[in-house]
């Protein structure tokens, strides 16, 4: 039926078991099935594939004229008038003569950029003629020892102009010699790179204009993406980065092949010490997988080099005992990975009389049963976990033999706390029971049905549908029909929080196929319309599973996979994101501060974020996005990130997620600890409020940004009020929105817009203050409505790495 590749991958790691195992037992008293379970198999998925993010690299020239770079057939510059070029430029030895490029058919036809008799001048050679030798001495300052990036830009006609720049300034011109009016004709002649020099250079670019000061500014400390505008005016590009001894054209997909190949001792090395010049990070959230809709292909997560999962909070009602008191310093899932556990309970995957094999099966005693963990029928809010206010629980059922009191579903907590379906009474002579469904709620109020519409030794589907906020809270569907039910009391607007394991088939005797759960609430015609049909990835509810038992043959023994945990989800991202992105746990929300605010409950609360990081994973690291930490809290928050220091080895990260307009207090020591931090400014500039930052390491800071949504009919950028309205007023007015602006009035309210204009600016910001990078909350959505869409202004000023 299905593939189910994850299994045959677990099957073949002997300590699955003891995993599964040891989730149910919890750690610290962890309840089980929530965060353990999704960084095991992360493991298991990931492997050692998580790296760093994509590295810079450069050309290492020994400085002998053999060791050079040659481009066949450069025909880019022949008869031009007008052209740029420009690289980063590192110089071991000042050689003289050393040419960083040159092409021509002899010194009369010829251009070239070489180190002068004077240590850190250039020349600059165009010529096209015997007596015009075009000799162009720059009044540059190179230095020996540093990164230096050196721009040249030629414009030919009766004045030619030569102008050079340095990081982005222009040096002083000094004209020796007339220069060429038009570029000799070079045909059919080799682009050598440096010959005789003795450095490095990186990030060679060749421009069929003439750059601005500004343009070179905007761009020269940063990679030319292909949605850039600017991409389609070069002529070559090399960022010398990748593996092997050719130098990669990447714009040879454009137009005609112009890589280069090594000659001599040529090489590529790693460049991680130029200060000015480094990949910036593109880093975004992933949300909970109930917002995403249909196939991921069309989700497009190949740009990033680091992806946060949301999700997992701090919780309450995990809790170690500390000197005879309860220490709460527990973390949870919102979407927790289920695999069902088997005792005493089987997969028939052969059954000769039943086409529905392979299926679950249960014995009827008391002890048989599949255990799926404690993550489900509850969620997680900022002061901790709650029952859900809606499911629907659905499966396939065939009931051997009606035993009165055993149970499809339970989920048995402390006292009378209980949400469950049950075998209630049977009529013999119609060979049908009645079920009964117990539902708690907040003040243990139990809600039950009954009917005498059950058949025993026949394949049924079973779908039970609550909704706190309905009318009729209750509905209980057989074979896609409802089924009329009386309703003994009324729960109220959430079930009851029960931490006990949900157990399937205690008791129960039959079989089970296709068992599913949701935390929403399903109509019958939604039911119907898929009751007969296995759910996979591309369907649009896929993803907005809490739980899906397939039982599809694949199982591992005595587990039951559930097939929409993390991993599955996890691994479909995989197939669509760099093979080097580093996954990190975002743990935000939850009862943060009372955890903090005690000594032990920090402590523990690190260790176990600790070890759910490690336990020989390569799961990146942790970001914990506490936004508003008050003065007080700010102390403790600073000694957490000391205690998970202690806890994590080198290789690990710790992120802190910010508001720019919050108070801070992250002490030095904390600083010098800290990986990066999101700083979140979704509206408005973090220049305005840098000052907060001041005391921060800035070359950590991701840039938050938020990213274009669709909101209630239309686009949404994020805009914060000048005055009071309502959310979707912009959109019930028929404003003509214009991504391009950041400001908008309607009926004379004034809204401000992050559009493609703030966007453009926002980045630009990251490279001329040296940032880290770019933080986008959240992606999904641009690729719905392309003509409102942000993150391509992002690219065009920033690479996305791909």
């Amino acid at each position: 039926m299905n593939s189910f590749i994850h299994k045959n991958k677990l099957r073949k790691n002997k300590l699955w078991k003891s995993i599964l195992s040891e989730s149910h037992r919890g750690i610290h008293k962890k309840e089980c099935f929530n965060l353990p379970g999704l960084v095991m198999v992360l493991l298991l998925l990931f492997g050692n594939s998580l790296s760093a993010q994509r590295m810079n690299k450069a050309i290492k020239f020994d400085g002998k004229s053999v060791d050079k770079i040659e481009i066949p057939n450069f025909n880019h510059f022949s008869g031009m008038n007008y052209f740029s070029i420009e690289a980063w430029i590192y110089v071991d030895t000042w050689q003289v003569g050393a040419k960083l490029f040159e092409q021509g058919t002899d010194k009369n036809h010829w251009i070239a950029i070489e180190l002068s008799e004077k240590p850190g001048e250039l020349k600059i050679y165009f010529a096209n003629n015997d007596e015009d030798k075009g000799l162009y001495i720059a009044k540059t300052e190179l230095d020996i020892g540093h990164w230096q990036h050196v721009a040249v830009t030629y414009k030919g006609g009766i004045f030619p102009k030569v102008k050079v720049y340095v990081n982005g300034e222009q040096s002083m011109e000094y004209l020796q010699y007339s220069i060429a009016h038009q570029l000799a004709d070079m045909s059919r002649t080799n682009l050598i790179i440096g010959e005789q020099f003795k450095g490095k250079i990186d990030e060679i670019r060749c421009w069929s204009k003439v750059l601005s000061q500004q343009e070179i500014k905007d761009r020269y400390k940063g990679t030319i993406d292909p949605v850039a505008k600017t991409f389609n005016e070069l002529i070559a590009y090399w960022n010398c980065d990748g593996d092997g001894d050719e130098l990669i054209d990447s714009r040879s997909k454009k137009k005609v092949n112009c890589n280069g190949r090594f000659l001599g001792n040529t090489s590529r090395v790693d460049c991680n010490d130029n200060p000015n010049f480094f990949y910036r990070e593109y880093a975004t959230y992933m949300p909970d997988f109930s917002v995403l809709r249909g196939d991921l292909e069309q989700y497009d997560f190949s740009m990033f080099n680091a992806i946060y999962l949301i999700g997992t909070h701090v919780a309450t009602d995990d809790y170690a005992v500390v000197d005879g008191k309860r220490v709460y310093a527990g973390l949870d899932n919102i979407r927790p990975t289920n695999h069902g556990l088997l005792k005493h309970a089987s997969i028939r995957k052969k059954d000769l009389n039943n086409r529905r094999a392979p299926f679950l099966h249960f014995n009827g005693n008391s002890n048989s049963f599949m255990n799926c963990g404690k993550g489900m029928l509850i969620t997680n809010y900022n002061q901790g976990t709650v029952g859900v206010n809606q499911f629907t629980f659905e499966g396939w059922i065939y009931i051997s033999k009606w035993r009165e009191h055993s149970f499809i579903f339970n989920k048995k907590g402390d006292g009378e706390k209980q949400i469950a379906l049950e075998l209630g009474d049977f009529d013999a002579t119609s060979k049908k029971g009645k079920v009964k469904l117990s539902l708690s709620g907040e003040e243990s109020n139990e809600f039950a049905s009954s009917s005498y519409e059950f058949p025993v030794e026949q394949w049924i589907h079973v779908a039970t549908v609550y909704d706190g906020n309905a009318k009729d809270q209750l509905r209980l569907l057989l074979n896609g029909q409802a089924v009329e039910i009386d309703v003994n009391k009324f729960v109220g607007n959430a079930v009851s929080k029960v931490r006990a394991d949900l157990l399937l088939g205690q008791g129960f005797e039959g079989y089970m196929d296709e068992v599913r759960l949701w935390h929403r609430s399903l109509s019958q015609e939604t039911i119907k319309s898929w009751m007969n049909d296995q759910l996979n990835k591309k369907h649009p509810a896929f993803w907005a599973l809490i739980s899906y038992w397939k039982i599809d043959g694949e199982d591992v023994d005595e587990v039951c996979c559930d097939s929409s945990g993390w991993e599955y989800l996890l691994d479909e991202i995989r197939a669509h994101t760099n093979p080097n992105t580093k996954i990190y746990l975002c743990v935000a929300n939850g009862p943060w501060q009372k955890v903090l605010r005690t000594e032990k409950a920090r402590q523990a609360l690190a260790v176990q974020s600790a070890k759910e990081i490690e336990n020989d994973l390569d799961i990146k690291g942790v970001d914990y996005d506490f936004e508003w930490p008050n003065k007080e809290d700010w102390g403790y928050y600073n000694e957490l990130v000391r205690e998970l220091n202690k806890e994590l080895t080198t290789d690990k990260e710790i992120r802190l997620g910010l508001k720019y307009n919050g108070f801070l207090n992250v002490d030095p020591d904390v600083d010098k600890i800290v990986d990066a931090y999101t700083i979140q400014v979704y509206e408005g500039d973090l220049m305005n409020y840098i000052e907060n930052f001041a005391h921060l390491d800035s070359t950590k800071f991701l840039y938050g940004q938020g990213l274009f949504g669709w909101v209630d009919g239309g686009p949404n950028w994020g805009y914060k009020r000048i005055v009071e309205a309502t959310i979707d007023e912009p959109y019930e007015n028929n404003v003509a929105l214009n991504a391009d602006l950041d400001l908008v009035t309607i009926n004379n309210q004034q809204f401000i817009l992050t559009g493609r204009t703030s966007m453009r600016k926002k980045t630009q910001d990251v490279l001329d203050h040296n940032w880290k990078g770019i933080f986008l909350w959240v992606h999904g959505s641009d690729h719905q409505h392309p003509d409102y869409a942000l993150e391509p202004v992002i690219r065009s000023v920033i690479s996305g790495n791909n």
